[in-house]
């Protein structure tokens, strides 16, 4: 199966496990034996009853599968599928994403604004890895998922808070992102991401010591995330821009540094640790991201807006 959107149209309620797993199958161009499925959320793997029927189980249009194959580690290929709402079932294969798009890093580094919400993390990667700022809810469901399926990693250690509190969280539109799920994507999507960091001028580079193939950059302000892109001229229609590059290309880390850098020179950028800010939900004034984080975590509350 290449790149893209794969549409199976000839699945119904009446179709049956074995049914759904051909169809697999032959989109992800392999043996039916080597693939393993979960469906629902909490993700739960798909029954192997092979003459169950699809609504017996139930699967209905608007399910979410996370498909693995069971491969050596260096031909892993995990691909997630959606069905679609009208017209049946289709897949977006994650491996040589956007191949089409990675190039040098001739032309003009660009900042692409996405919405100033809680979502900008999400909305970045998505822009520059789907062409798509409006994904960002499927981000945070591959994040959801890949958590749940391994809870020896994702511990509540690492997360902070319980497995299921973190998966609640991050599946709130209205919740943070950061390295942790920035982490998850990039292993998911096999790219490296690069956050530019206007504040300090750090580069955090997640997944480089996997040595993808492939790398993205997004820039953050210390409370909002931007996508990075190359254009080739000033003013180019967004459908122009390059946003994969290849991780051997240092150029675009060199140019992406001398953006963050003018940023910063020129103060676009907020201090965590001292910044004022307003819980939405409540009015109460907050000093700091560590305020904020603890005032959402005893309220429940997620929204907030900087003031001075």
């Amino acid at each position: 199966m290449g790149s893209g959107t794969h549409t199976i149209s000839d699945l119904s309620g009446t179709s049956t496990i074995s049914d759904l797993m051909n169809s697999l199958a032959t989109i992800a161009d392999c043996d039916k034996s080597l693939l393993k499925v979960m469906y629902s959320y909490p993700p739960k793997k798909l029954s192997t009853v092979d003459d169950a029927t699809l609504e017996s189980i139930p699967i209905t249009s608007g399910e979410t599968f996370i498909v693995e194959q069971s491969q050596t580690e260096e031909e892993k290929n995990r691909t997630k599928f959606t069905t679609d709402s009208n017209t049946g079932y289709r897949t977006v294969r994650n491996d040589n994403l956007m191949s089409a798009d990675t190039s040098n890093s001739s032309g003009e580094i660009i900042r692409r604004v996405v919405p100033d919400d809680n979502s900008c993390l999400f909305s970045s990667i998505a822009k520059n890895l789907l062409r798509d700022s409006t994904q960002s809810g499927q981000l945070r469901s591959i994040v959801a998922n890949a958590i749940v399926v391994d809870t020896t990693t994702y511990n509540e250690a690492m997360l902070g808070q319980s497995v299921d509190d973190y998966v609640r969280w991050i599946q709130n539109p209205d919740s943070w992102g950061g390295a942790i799920d920035i982490s998850i994507l990039a292993e998911f999507f096999h790219t490296e991401i690069v956050v530019c960091d206007t504040q300090t001028l750090r580069m955090d580079r997640f997944g480089q010591e996997k040595n993808y193939a492939s790398r993205i950059l997004i820039i953050y302000d210390g409370v909002h995330y931007d996508a990075l892109a190359i254009t080739p001229y000033m003013g180019a229609p967004h459908d122009q821009d390059i946003t994969v590059f290849e991780s051997s290309d240092d150029g675009i880390l060199k140019k992406a540094l001398q953006l963050t850098t003018s940023e910063h020179k020129r103060g676009k950028f907020t201090d965590l640790a001292g910044f004022t800010i307003r819980c939405s939900d409540c009015q109460k004034g907050l000093k700091g991201q560590k305020d904020a984080q603890v005032h959402a975590t005893s309220t429940g509350h997620t929204r907030f807006e900087e003031y001075r």
